[in-house]
């Protein structure tokens, strides 16, 4: 199977591992997707450095045996480096001493050691580093009772959702229930059937388009990239590329000819040429390598405005979500959590359930789980809310405190005692919100400890 995953939703995906588990066959995979390898398979052939390492316990165990050897590796390569260069500082200083006949022996003896060779790859893995443009307001994206769909035809219907700056939520559902239809609405190339899509104030929005539609194939992968701002220079801009694996002459190499994978990245380093505050990625792991996603994950780790992304990938989504929105029957519901909690969830609704009872004692229990559940959600809501406000307010009274002392002359009183007067305003406020804070804070430790579910 060589890439089988490639385009299958993740319904389908674990329907694949579920059949490979059950078939008395031997098979071979060619796969980048780390959460299928890791369910399916107990050996691991790598081609690396033009040769295969091979790997008997399991994708999982494979990750850290490749590291221990290469730990093991390096460390023996620098142990003998040191015997080599003791052995070279005898030889120097003995060849025309009294103890020529030993350092000739030496000699000899360095010349038949087989020397330890530090692993080597043609292939450089991308260092990935994702920029925001700066922060946006705390409400990024607002959708209220909102219709997908093309012309009357609704694919995902009644979407309320709002998006606070920092949040990272991944788009999952079956192939062909309206992912990709949300995002071009959010992006305002479609109109929402019913309801309002909005985007908050000072978002700068990047978009990866899982086409890669936006690639002209006439175009070099440097004029590709050139285009975007004509007056870089040609050093910074291959030092750029660089970091995305395209280096020396391929820079040079038509668009037409690149793989998969290699369109995917220079798709990405054009969407990362330019800092936003707002990524919304369409299935960006398609056609990369292992270590490709995993440095896209580490770099959409550290970045620090907004995510949106539709992917099939389980292992990508659970490193950068941490909020689920699954399409499933034309409706959208939201699970605060990566991939794993929204499986966790969803297999504690389809298990087999307890024999249910209508005893008058059962209902009010579970009236009550009910409106804790409501009162939790509230209250973490709101935590986000207050603490986004918060850092608001510092940052404003941070740069009203600058103005007084430093930029507005001791002579302008007027505008001096307005400043004050909104800096002491705004103290005034940041009091109450770290009032509510801890009074917020109480609450949820407090439901925490009393996270009872009905029977």
């Amino acid at each position: 199977l060589d890439e089988p995953t490639n385009h299958l939703d993740i319904e389908s995906t674990i329907w694949l591992e579920e059949y490979l588990r059950s078939i008395d066959k031997a098979y071979i995979i060619v796969s980048h997707d780390r959460m299928f390898l890791s369910h399916t398979i107990d050996k691991v052939w790598e081609i690396a450095g033009k040769k295969i390492d091979q790997y008997f316990n399991g994708f999982d165990k494979y990750l850290v045996e490749r590291q221990e050897r290469l730990d093991q590796i390096i460390h023996l390569f620098k142990h003998q480096q040191e015997e080599i260069k003791r052995i070279e500082d005898f030889i120097r200083r003995n060849m025309a001493g009294q103890k020529t006949k030993q350092a000739q022996s030496k000699q000899k003896y360095l010349a038949r050691i087989e020397r330890i060779r530090l692993p080597h790859s043609e292939y450089k893995a991308p260092t990935f580093m994702v920029e925001s443009s700066g922060r946006s307001f705390n409400l990024v994206l607002a959708i209220e009772a909102a219709a997908f769909g093309y012309g009357h035809r609704v694919l995902v219907n009644v979407v309320n959702l709002n998006q606070y700056r920092g949040d990272r939520l991944g788009f999952i559902g079956p192939n062909g229930t309206g992912k990709t239809t949300i995002l071009k609405t959010i992006l305002g190339e479609l109109d929402p059937i019913d309801g309002s899509v909005s985007i908050g104030q000072k978002v700068d929005v990047a978009y990866f388009d899982q086409e890669l539609s936006e690639l002209d194939e006439n175009n070099s992968i440097i004029d590709e990239v050139w285009m975007l701002d004509p007056l870089i220079e040609a050093g910074r801009l291959r030092s750029f590329l660089a970091r995305f694996g395209f280096t020396g002459e391929n820079v040079f190499k038509k668009v037409a000819v690149l793989s998969g994978g290699e369109k995917t990245k220079l798709s990405l380093a054009k969407l990362l040429f330019k800092p936003a505050n707002l990524l919304i990625f369409d299935e960006p792991t398609n056609h990369l390598d292992i270590d490709s996603r995993h440095a896209l994950e580490e770099a959409l780790r550290n970045f620090t405005g907004t995510l949106i992304v539709v992917s099939h990938d389980r292992y990508f989504l659970d490193q950068v979500a941490d909020r689920i929105m699954a399409i499933e029957g034309g409706l959208a519901r939201i699970y605060n959590g990566n991939y794993s909690y929204y499986r966790q969830k969803k297999d504690e609704i389809t298990a087999v359930p307890v024999k249910k009872t209508t005893a008058p004692e059962k209902i009010q229990q579970y009236v009550e789980f009910k409106k804790l559940s409501q009162a939790k959600g509230r209250i973490k809501k709101e935590l986000r809310s207050v603490k986004s406000n918060i850092e608001d307010h510092e940052k404003t009274i941070e740069r009203l405190d600058r103005d007084i002392r430093f930029n507005i002359p001791r002579s302008d009183w007027q505008r001096l005692a307005d400043v004050s007067g909104e800096k002491s305003l705004i103290e005034d406020a940041l009091l109450d919100l770290y009032c509510r804070l801890e009074e917020l804070e109480k609450l949820d430790a407090q439901y925490s400890d009393s996270d009872g579910k009905p029977d």
